[in-house]
């Protein structure tokens, strides 16, 4: 894996760390659409906005370690296939969006 392939694997977790970092000590205070993490369910009340800004900000700093972790150990390691840009970029927004289902899913279930 060459340096011009290992920057782009290794900006999408300190986006994520940096955003993780702002909704944790800067939350959008109130119900708004145009900034935060913006879905029907954590719209319906404060303590719904509270919770998913709160979850999403600590998702997302615990996750980009790990999303950074893996592209820099495949890189330190040498190990390099065709493929592994792609594979990565793949699990990098997955790890990106899953904190929305089980954000989602704990709403579903404790209606705030």
């Amino acid at each position: 894996m060459t340096h011009s392939v290992l920057i782009p694997l290794i900006l999408i977790p300190l986006l994520m760390l940096a955003l993780g970092v702002l909704l944790l000590l800067n939350p959008p205070k109130t119900i708004n659409n145009f900034i935060g993490y913006r879905t029907k369910r954590s719209k319906e009340s404060q303590k719904s906005w509270d919770y998913a800004q709160r979850k999403l900000g600590e998702g997302w700093i615990i996750l980009s370690i790990v999303n950074f972790i893996i592209p820099l150990t495949f890189y330190l390691l040498n190990i390099k296939t065709e493929y592994t840009f792609i594979a990565f970029f793949i699990v990098q927004i997955f790890i990106l969006i899953s904190p929305i289902f089980f954000i989602e899913k704990h709403l579903k279930e404790n209606r705030y």
